[in-house]
C-alpha cells in the first residue's frame, strides 16, 4: 500500500471511530465502534 493511501485509510479509520463516539445511544455507539474495529483487522 502506498504511503499516501495508507495515511488516508488511517485518517478515515480515526474519523469513523471519532464520529462513532457522538451517538447518544450507548448501544449504537458501542456496536458501531466494535464494527469499525473488527472491519479494519
Amino acid at each position: 500500500m502506498a504511503a499516501s493511501s495508507r495515511a488516508q485509510v488511517l485518517d478515515l479509520y480515526r474519523a469513523m471511530l471519532r464520529e462513532s463516539k457522538h451517538f447518544s445511544a450507548y448501544n449504537y455507539r458501542s456496536t458501531l465502534a466494535n464494527c469499525i474495529r473488527l472491519t479494519s483487522s
